[in-house]
């Protein structure tokens, strides 16, 4: 699936036509839908934890099936909100709070000891539901609070003694550490030589070399909220309308800081402007980039751009200022691989006799999602097949599944 979880235009089945993404987090994402509703889309992991937790019964969410994928939706009415946590701002005395208070009040008797930091409100049916971050837990009145403020501001307190890692990538896991976390773990100390925040960042490499996967084990890590920009998300035939869109987005992100915007594809809509292919829509749509991305770090919201295409996005944006921070993010070496699998494999029944460097040999330069698929795979076949352990004979079984689904996705077409 591609970075939205339900395509602009998707009729749900209640007849609901979603629209733009407007929030979105690990496993879940909130869509401004038809007749002025809000939809919440999440995957299955999330949705059977849910269920397994008492906070929903089966019936409250519907499935779809999106590219292949079951999406379990569920469509606030209007006047409704359905929104993060940490997407508040309301006045302590509004209805919009009373109604909060009242929702947090009646989810804690079913939530036992769960944080409910980084939960989902769904007003219409006064219900927080909890996306299990890895995260220092608040207390409900530091909950409510959050949402009266706004504002999640991680603290150096709530970040200490947490290791980020992002297994498959040292290089990048340094990088994060070092440029992002430090920074917003030592904020007082970085303010005083004039640094009050990250700067915006470029990834740049061939697909399924994991930039994807690396932004969002940042965002996991730091518990921000997430805001999409994508040709999907802001493109648009009307003179204006990208730029507005845009705007639209930056603006919320900042609302809600501190945040993260991640411009997936930026070769799709920031490409040079005078390569002389575009005209002055497209210069319009650049230069409101062109503004917006130094404004986003003074107001603590962080902006990762990701691309595969590095030589034709335009070089305004490449200058120090706007994105300070350009890494090449290469295909992954046989010992990246390796850390990942040994990641992955964490936890898991793994028999003794498997020797991961020899399944990293075989996945060497390949992307980390095929890695993934090899564990994910290997485990499912292991539960089918009886097994108490995943074996030898289920990573090979997988791993060949994953040759067959690339033989198959290669035929896929028209000819004869």
């Amino acid at each position: 699936m591609g970075a939205e979880f339900l395509p602009q235009g998707f009729t749900l089945p209640d007849g609901t036509i979603t629209g733009r993404l407007t929030s979105s987090g690990t496993g879940w994402q909130i869509f401004a839908s038809s007749e002025g509703s809000s939809t919440l889309a999440v995957l299955p992991e999330l949705y059977e934890r849910w269920i397994r937790d008492s906070f929903i019964g089966e019936r409250l969410f519907t499935m779809c099936e999106v590219s292949g994928v079951e999406i379990f939706v569920l469509t606030s009415k209007k006047g409704y909100i359905t929104a993060s946590v940490q997407q508040g701002s309301h006045q302590p005395d509004s209805a919009e709070s009373r109604a909060f208070a009242f929702a947090l009040s009646e989810t804690r008797k079913t939530a036992g000891n769960t944080s409910l930091h980084d939960a989902v409100y769904i007003e219409q049916f006064s219900l927080l539901l909890p996306t299990y971050t890895q995260t220092e837990p608040l207390s409900d009145d530091a909950v409510l609070k959050l949402w009266l403020s706004g504002s999640m501001h991680v603290s150096a307190t709530q970040l200490q003694g947490q290791t980020f890692r992002l297994p498959g990538r040292p290089s990048l896991e340094a990088f994060f550490n070092e440029h992002v976390i430090d920074i917003v773990r030592n904020a007082e100390k970085y303010s005083k030589v004039g640094i009050d925040f990250p700067s915006a960042i470029v990834l740049y490499g061939p697909p399924g070399c994991g930039k994807t996967f690396a932004v969002e084990r940042l965002a996991e890590f730091m518990s921000w909220p997430i805001f999409r920009i994508d040709s999907g998300s802001i493109g648009s035939p009307y003179i204006h309308e990208t730029s507005r869109k845009t705007a639209e987005i930056f603006d919320e992100a900042a609302r809600v800081s501190p945040s993260m915007i991640v411009i997936d594809e930026m070769d799709a809509f920031l490409s040079d402007r005078s390569a002389g292919t575009s005209g002055t829509h497209h210069a319009e749509e650049v230069s409101e980039f062109l503004r917006r991305i130094p404004e986003a770090s003074r107001k603590h919201v962080l902006v990762v751009a990701m691309t595969n295409r590095l030589d034709v996005i335009d070089p305004a944006l490449l200058r120090h200022g706007r994105f300070d921070h350009i890494i090449a993010v290469d295909m992954p070496s046989v010992h990246e691989v390796r850390d990942l699998l040994l990641s992955l494999f964490e936890g898991l029944p793994l028999s003794p006799e498997v020797d991961v460097d020899a399944v990293a040999e075989k996945l060497s330069g390949r992307a980390l999602s095929d890695a993934a698929f090899v564990v994910k795979e290997s485990g499912r076949l292991s539960v089918r097949e009886g097994r108490d352990a995943i074996d030898t004979g289920m990573i090979e079984a997988a791993l060949g599944l994953l040759s067959r689904k690339e033989n198959y996705t290669r035929i896929i077409g028209f000819g004869g």
